[in-house]
């Protein structure tokens, strides 16, 4: 009786100091990361639980532009990209899933009202609900009872001075005590994890150039031989002797691009542009390329203006296009296709101080043009780089 006794007081004590090291934790899990100014600010989805029961704000500096950290959470989804936190601990809970290491552009529409699902299969928690999307600022989701949301979660992403973002994650919820209490550590571990992977993946998407078209032997690789470094102030990618360069200067760009195609003027669009041999006898048409530049608004995002250009550009639904994100010449890009005009196009809009540079390559419809489009592609997006300011 005294073993079971003595037992049985390790154990309320145990039990005592877990309760008394999570009260201690708490403060500091509920406001991870997170700032005194972005705890106080006012974000999209606050007026939804004006009064939540209780209140979590986490955070995390991203070395990337919004428009590189959003997509990551759009694919947010158990039955999609995944929750990008820890696989163990996911399989711990029986929610084994996949976490994705790309952009998935087929996962990108995402919509009010959809289903954001928290684990793969069955049983599973009720998923969230998407209740609001603010392109490249914001999602909100959460769970609704008789009408009335009961808990958000708030992804909000704020540009910073230095290039930088904060993602915010915050949290409102009427759920508390008892049962959630007890997942309370376990959500913070969880959510911690996912800000971390989201930040690793949007800084490793800022350093790697992702393409969705991968080149093959049969069709070209650009640097193969690779260039060697020279007395030329150009970037390497335009040294090159395999190949030809075409400069820039006043637009400040370069891009190298296979011997066979030419440069001249292109008489649809009355434009330069590189063009590769005519195909086809009765209605010839060439592989081609060329360059646009626009003013870039500071005050809308990439993805804004891009989808402000389409809808002036062609009558197809833009939703309808593939989009894919990009690195050109160091900078954040998003390529879209297929645009259908009078003939198919591949659009990739890149912003590089102050500009949009619209590269443009068509007809990507054409079977018997599209090896000449692709080659065409890899060269000129494998090459394409900004001049130095002399």
């Amino acid at each position: 009786m005294k073993k079971f006794l003595k037992v049985t007081g390790i154990l309320a004590g145990l039990a005592i100091l877990a309760v008394i090291v999570l009260i201690a934790l708490t403060p500091w899990m509920d406001r991870w990361g997170a700032t005194d100014e972005e705890i106080s600010a006012t974000y999209p989805g606050d007026e939804l639980v004006p009064e939540p029961a209780s209140f979590v704000n986490r955070a995390v500096t991203i070395n990337a532009p919004a428009e590189s950290i959003y997509p990551w959470i759009v694919q947010l989804d158990a039955k999609k990209g995944g929750w990008y936190s820890y696989t163990w601990l996911e399989g711990l809970v029986g929610c084994r899933m996949t976490n994705a290491d790309r952009i998935h552009a087929e996962w990108q529409n995402l919509q009010v009202g959809d289903e954001v699902h928290m684990c793969p299969g069955e049983p599973a928690p009720p998923p969230y609900s998407v209740a609001q999307i603010h392109p490249n600022q914001a999602i909100v989701m959460g769970h609704q009872e008789n009408g009335e949301w009961v808990d958000l979660y708030q992804f909000v992403i704020v540009p910073q001075t230095d290039g930088t973002s904060r993602l915010i994650l915050r949290t409102r919820t009427m759920m508390v005590g008892g049962f959630w209490t007890i997942l309370h550590p376990g959500t913070f571990i969880m959510e911690r994890g996912m800000l971390l992977g989201i930040k690793q993946r949007a800084e490793a998407m800022e350093m790697t150039a992702v393409s969705s078209a991968t080149p093959t032997p049969e069709v070209f690789n650009p640097l193969d031989p690779s260039p060697t470094a020279s007395s030329s102030s150009l970037p390497l990618t335009c040294q090159v002797t395999d190949l030809n360069v075409y400069i820039d200067s006043d637009a400040g760009y370069c891009f190298a691009y296979p011997k066979r195609f030419t440069y001249g003027t292109q008489p649809m669009i009355n434009l330069p542009a590189v063009m590769g041999p005519a195909i086809g006898s009765t209605d010839p048409v060439s592989a081609t390329f060329a360059v646009e530049i626009m003013a870039y608004d500071p005050n809308q995002g990439l993805d804004q203006q891009v989808e402000e250009f389409l809808r002036g550009f062609t009558v197809a639904d833009p939703k309808t296009m593939t989009r894919a994100r990009l690195v050109v010449g160091g900078e954040p890009a998003v390529m879209v296709d297929v645009v259908p005009v009078q003939l198919s196009w591949r659009l990739v809009f890149v912003q590089h101080d102050g500009q949009m540079y619209r590269l443009m390559y068509w007809p990507v419809d054409v079977p018997e043009a599209q090896a000449d489009v692709e080659e065409l592609y890899q060269t000129t997006i494998g090459s394409f780089a900004f001049l130095s300011a002399p």
